[in-house]
């Protein structure tokens, strides 16, 4: 079978993205490489994010729209993931666009170097919504064992909209319902399932960071679940023997702990009460991170400096607040 012959499912969860959506399915319809399915998930918007995804459908077969009741990211995946046909997929987020060869290229990479995973890079076109044309030849390829042992390899590329996957990689896979921060959830999980993976410097997706975004949005209770994703990707390092790669985890564990201690004690949208408990919850996480990371190779100098000073610093502004009384 040729390339050319190869099915691909395109997966774009879509809420509430009238202003996006169309743009983003224009870049995906006009794909170098054909045989698409283009699987869209109308994830319970109140705008006409449906109805616009409904006509696109009808001017072209390869375009599936499923209409549910809002399930948030993951559950808007999942629910695409179940009906997919393709040999491979891509992710892509309704406000964002990739460049017109990126399917081609990303199946031909996985091809040529039997890799499960290509990993690719993004631009960020919050400014404007223009191609820049960045593709590139230079790519890397690793074994999956490889990849778990030396995570500084990975560690800052977990969003799935820069992953190209062969399908068997989530044959017993799913991103976790109602988890904010779902990419690093199953970032380790998807190399775990996977042999070989590839890097290219080719920067095929292009990524609008929205108003509403996670990145841009205030500290929320949803911010906790970064501290179970964590705990994910340390499961997954264990029953791998990675132990060099679990200790830069808990490195940088501990670093998220002690910084969400002085943002939940600061954070305006919190009730006392929840503030002691959650706070109590921190600090107890956080000497048990320490205890853990007394030993860690990884954890010096500047690291264990600032963790520690965030750990301090609402202690020491509470003590300074009682002196100047």
């Amino acid at each position: 079978m040729s390339n050319e012959e190869i099915l691909v499912s395109v997966i774009i969860p879509a809420y509430n993205a009238e202003q996006y959506v169309g743009f983003c399915l224009d870049t995906v319809i006009a794909q170098t490489h054909k045989n698409l399915e283009i699987i869209v998930v109308d994830d319970g918007s109140t705008d006409n994010t449906g109805k616009i995804c409904d006509e696109y459908a009808e001017k072209d077969p390869r375009i599936k729209v499923i209409h549910q009741e809002n399930k948030g990211l993951s559950g808007a995946r999942n629910a695409a993931l179940d009906i997919m046909s393709g040999e491979y997929v891509a992710f892509i987020d309704s406000d964002d666009f990739i460049e017109f060869q990126a399917i081609e290229i990303l199946l031909g990479d996985c091809i040529e170097y039997n890799s499960e995973i290509v990993v690719y890079g993004s631009i960020d076109t919050s400014e404007t919504k223009q191609i820049m044309h960045t593709i590139t030849n230079n790519v890397q390829t690793f074994s999956s064992e490889f990849l778990l042992k030396n995570i500084e390899h990975i560690s800052a590329r977990d969003s799935s909209c820069t992953r190209f996957y062969h399908k068997s990689v989530f044959d017993n896979l799913r991103f976790p319902f109602g988890k904010q921060y779902e990419d690093s959830f199953v970032a380790y999980q998807t190399i775990e399932n996977s042999k070989t993976v590839t890097f290219t410097d080719s920067k095929l997706y292009y990524y609008f960071l929205s108003p509403n975004s996670i990145m841009r949005s205030d500290f929320s209770v949803k911010r906790y679940d970064m501290l179970l994703a964590f705990d994910n990707k340390l499961r997954v390092l264990k029953r791998n023997n990675c132990e060099k790669s679990a200790q830069m985890v808990y490195r940088d564990y501990l670093y998220i702990v002690s910084g969400m201690i002085g943002q939940t004690k600061y954070c305006k949208n919190f009730s006392r009460e929840f503030k002691k408990d959650k706070i109590k919850e921190l600090r107890k996480k956080y000497r048990e991170l320490r205890k853990i990371n007394r030993d860690n190779p990884y954890f010096k100098g500047r690291f264990m400096l600032v963790s520690d000073l965030l750990y301090c610093f609402p202690i020491i502004k509470k003590l300074h607040k009682s002196s100047e009384g």
